[in-house]
């Protein structure tokens, strides 16, 4: 089996924007909103590094599909994205996530996983011209475990992208408010409110110096060559 190597990289950033133009369209047709998977990174992560890039337990699907043969994919999602998803996926508007990823929670996220996986099939076989079909989805909510096919590789293709959904950000602010507004400005020698600090807080994240300004790659494609 060839080893994935930079030529790779150059010719799937070539065509990435297409790839999450296909898959963010699926998504949007899922969740009734629109949903954008923007500022994509393409990179080599060794396979021996796996476990110290993505750490701890996040809600992913580990995709199979069909080609000529049979390729395995992971579809991974930070777990506060996922619990989000989750809330729009039931009707809400991703303001009142689920405190934990359980089985109910887990169930609907399978659902998103499957819509993923089938937007990754469908922009795969318009960009090669043939045909490519998504067999299954199996997902999960724990550390990354790489299949069994994939023991044998150095490298694997890591994409990143920066998942953006609307009106996500306009529910997390109304939920915002309504805090602020049970902790009214303070009066001169009152013990300062916890909103002030939050204002501070905000503030500093709106600072250009600020690292939380970065923006912050919630879905993750695993693939091997």
């Amino acid at each position: 089996m060839a080893s994935l190597s930079l030529e790779h990289i150059n010719a799937v950033t070539a065509k990435q924007d297409s790839l999450w133009g296909t898959v963010s369209v699926a998504l949007s047709e899922a969740v009734n909103r629109q949903a954008t998977l923007a500022s994509p990174l393409v990179t080599l992560l060794p396979l021996s590094e796996l476990e110290n890039a993505l750490t701890g337990k996040r809600v992913y699907g580990t995709a199979t599909l069909q080609t000529t043969t049979a390729h395995t994919v992971i579809i991974t999602l930070e777990t506060s994205s996922a619990a989000a998803l989750a809330d729009i996926a039931v009707g809400g508007d991703g303001s009142n996530p689920p405190a934990e990823i359980e089985e109910g929670t887990l169930q609907v996220l399978q659902q998103v996983l499957f819509v993923l996986g089938n937007g990754l099939a469908q922009s795969l076989a318009n960009l090669t011209n043939s045909e490519c079909n998504l067999l299954q989805v199996e997902g999960r909510h724990d550390v990354i475990e790489p299949p069994i096919e994939w023991l044998t590789q150095d490298n694997l293709l890591r994409m990143d992208a920066v998942l953006q959904v609307s009106g996500l950000d306009d529910g997390w602010q109304e939920k915002r408010k309504s805090q602020l507004r049970r902790h009214p400005r303070r009066q001169p020698g009152q013990v300062p409110a916890p909103s002030s600090c939050w204002r501070k807080l905000g503030r500093w994240r709106n600072s250009p110096l600020c690292r939380w300004r970065k923006p912050r790659r919630s879905l993750c494609l695993l693939a091997s060559s």
